[in-house]
C-alpha cells in the first residue's frame, strides 16, 4: 500500500476488479459464440428444440451472473476512486489498472492527458475537453484518451455526468465502429447525394448485420439490416416516387375526387431540387441512427454493461436506454425482445422523428411528397404489409332517398351505403404515433415472427449481400408491382341501410 494511505489499496481494487470484468466479458463471448453455433446448427426435431430451450435457461443463467460481475467490478472501481480521492486528491498522477488495458503508448498519452488536466482549473478543463484541439488530440490517440478520460471521471478531476464526457465516450466509440467497417468520417457527406455516400450506406448495414450475426440477441441490429434495403433503395430512387405519382394520376382512378390524387399531383409535378432536399433528408436521418446506435452496440460489445453505465452516467443515453442493454445482456427471450424494441422506440420516436416532421413541413411539397413515400414504400422484412396495405384509407358513399318508404315504416331497398376502400393509405408514415402503429401492429411483429420460427433463414438474408438486396427492392425495379398494388387495393362493399 502506498505510504500515507489508509484503507484498501486502491490498485489492488482495480486489479481484482479488472479480473472480474475479464471473466465477465469471457463469459459473455462464450455464450455469445454458443448462442451463435446453436442458431446455425442444422438440426431439427424434438431433441433440437429440447437442447435450445436448456441453451436458452443456461444462457440466462450465465447472463445474471454476468451482470453480477459487472456490478462487482463497478463497485470495485467506485471504492478505488474514493479511496483514491480521500487520500491523495492532488497527487496528479494517474491511476493505475482503471479503464480499458492499453499499451505502453496509450498510457503514456493517458499519463500526459492525465498531467494535463490536472494542471487547469474545472472551467479550463471544461474548455479544452470541449475544444477542437482536444477532439484532434484524442482522436490521434483514442487508447490513451480512453484511459485519461474514464479515470479523471472516476476520480472526481472531471464530472462523470458532463456535456464533454458524453460527448467524448459518444466519439470514441462511433469512430471505433467506423474504423473497423472502413467507413471514413471527413468523406461522409450527405449533401452529396446517395451515389457519393453509397459505399458508406452499404458498410452502416453491414455493421448492424455483423453486430446481430455475432450475437443474436442484438435483434435491433438485425432488423435495422433486414429493413435496409427498403430504406437505401428509396435513397437511389428517390426520384422515382414522383414517376410513380404521375403513373397513379394518368391512370384509372384519376377522375376520383380525392384530396390524395391532388397530393399525387403535386409530387408528380416537382422539379430534381425538390426531390433532391428529401433525399438529402432521408441520408441525415441514416447517419443519426448509425451516430447513435453504433456508439451503444460497440460499448456493449467492448465492456459489457460497464461500458453503457458509463453512457448513461454521463447523459450520453438516457437511464430507459441503458435498462434497455441491461434486458438484452440476461439473456431471457422476453427481456431480450422487450429491451430490443424499447432501443426500436427510441430510434423513430427519439432520434429520427425530427426530422420526419422537418420533411413533412417542408413548404408546397412536404405533405405531399411525405404521403407518396407513404404509399411507395415496400418493407423487405417477410411478411411484413405495406402500409396502405394495413391501415387503407376508405371512404362511404350513401345512395339518394330516405331510409324508410313512406307511409309505410318498411325498409326502402333502394336505400343504401358503399364503402370504397382505396390503394391509398389513412395517414402518413411521418405521423409518430401511425408510424409506431405500423411498426408495432406489423412490421416488429413480421421481424419477431421469423427471428422465432424461422431464424436459419432471418441470419440467411441477414448474412447475404446487402447491394444485391436493395437491387430487390429498388422502387426502379418494382414500379409495376406497386402501382398494381396501389390500384388493385382499390374495391367496394354495398351495405344495406
Amino acid at each position: 500500500m502506498p505510504a500515507g494511505m489508509l484503507g484498501a489499496d486502491p490498485e489492488q481494487l482495480r486489479a481484482f476488479a479488472k479480473d472480474l470484468q475479464t471473466s465477465a466479458a469471457t463469459l459473455d463471448h462464450m455464450a455469445m459464440t454458443l448462442t451463435s453455433l446453436s442458431g446455425r446448427m442444422r438440426w431439427h426435431g424434438p431433441d433440437a428444440e429440447e437442447f435450445r430451450r436448456s441453451w436458452s435457461v443456461h444462457r440466462q443463467t450465465i447472463g445474471k451472473v454476468s451482470s453480477g460481475l459487472d456490478a462487482a467490478c463497478a463497485e470495485l472501481n467506485r471504492n478505488a476512486a474514493e479511496q483514491e480521492k480521500a487520500s491523495s486528491v492532488d497527487s496528479g498522477h494517474l491511476p493505475a489498472g482503471t479503464g480499458i488495458a492499453g499499451s505502453p503508448e496509450d498510457k503514456a498519452a493517458a499519463q500526459d492527458l492525465t498531467d494535463k488536466l490536472n494542471a487547469m482549473t474545472p472551467d479550463e478543463r471544461a474548455a479544452y475537453l470541449g475544444s477542437e484541439e482536444f477532439k484532434q488530440w484524442a482522436a490521434l490517440h483514442p487508447g490513451g484518451a480512453k484511459l485519461a478520460m474514464d479515470a479523471a471521471a472516476d476520480s472526481g478531476l472531471i464530472p462523470k455526468n458532463s456535456e464533454e464526457y458524453a460527448a467524448f465516450l459518444s466519439d470514441y466509440w462511433n469512430n471505433l465502429a467506423m474504423q473497423r467497417m472502413g467507413i471514413d468520417p471527413a468523406v461522409w457527406d450527405t449533401s452529396k447525394g446517395t451515389t457519393a455516400n453509397w459505399e458508406t450506406i452499404k458498410k452502416v448495414y453491414d455493421f448492424y448485420g455483423q453486430q446481430f450475426l455475432a450475437n443474436p440477441d442484438l435483434q435491433w441490429a438485425g432488423m435495422a439490416n433486414m429493413i435496409g434495403p427498403s430504406f437505401a433503395g428509396g435513397f437511389k430512387d428517390m426520384a422515382m416516387m414522383r414517376d410513380i405519382a404521375q403513373k397513379i394520376v394518368s391512370g384509372p382512378v384519376s377522375d376520383i375526387p380525392l384530396k390524395e390524387l391532388q397530393m399525387l399531383r403535386t409530387v408528380a409535378a416537382m422539379g430534381d431540387s425538390e426531390i433532391k432536399f428529401y433525399e438529402t433528408s432521408m441520408l441525415d436521418m441514416n447517419k443519426e441512427i448509425f451516430l447513435d446506435q453504433a456508439r451503444q452496440h460497440m460499448a456493449y460489445e467492448q465492456g459489457g454493461m460497464a461500458e453503457i453505465e458509463r453512457l448513461r452516467d454521463s447523459g450520453a443515453i438516457t437511464p430507459a436506454t441503458a435498462n434497455a442493454w441491461r434486458e438484452i445482456n440476461t439473456g431471457d427471450p422476453k427481456q431480450v425482445k422487450h429491451g430490443n424494441t424499447v432501443l426500436l422506440d427510441r430510434e423513430q420516436n427519439e432520434i429520427i422523428n425530427d426530422d420526419y416532421n422537418t420533411m413533412r413541413g417542408h413548404p408546397v411539397t412536404g405533405e405531399a411528397m411525405t404521403y407518396v413515400v407513404t404509399l411507395a414504400g415496400e418493407p423487405s422484412i417477410p411478411g411484413a404489409k405495406s402500409y396502405p396495405e394495413v391501415f387503407p384509407y376508405k371512404f362511404n358513399i350513401e345512395s339518394p332517398g330516405p331510409k324508410d318508404i313512406p307511409f309505410t315504416n318498411t325498409d326502402n331497398p333502394l336505400q343504401f351505403r358503399t364503402e370504397v376502400t382505396t390503394g391509398f393509405p389513412n395517414g402518413n408514415i411521418t405521423d409518430q404515433n401511425q408510424r409506431w402503429q405500423l411498426i408495432s401492429k406489423d412490421t416488429l411483429p413480421a421481424y419477431q415472427n421469423l427471428l422465432a420460427n424461422n431464424p436459419e433463414h432471418a441470419r440467411e438474408i441477414i448474412g447475404s449481400d446487402f447491394n444485391d438486396r436493395v437491387e430487390q427492392y429498388r422502387p426502379t425495379n418494382n414500379v409495376v408491382p406497386i402501382v398494381a398494388r396501389i390500384l388493385g387495393g382499390f374495391h367496394a362493399e354495398v351495405h344495406q341501410r
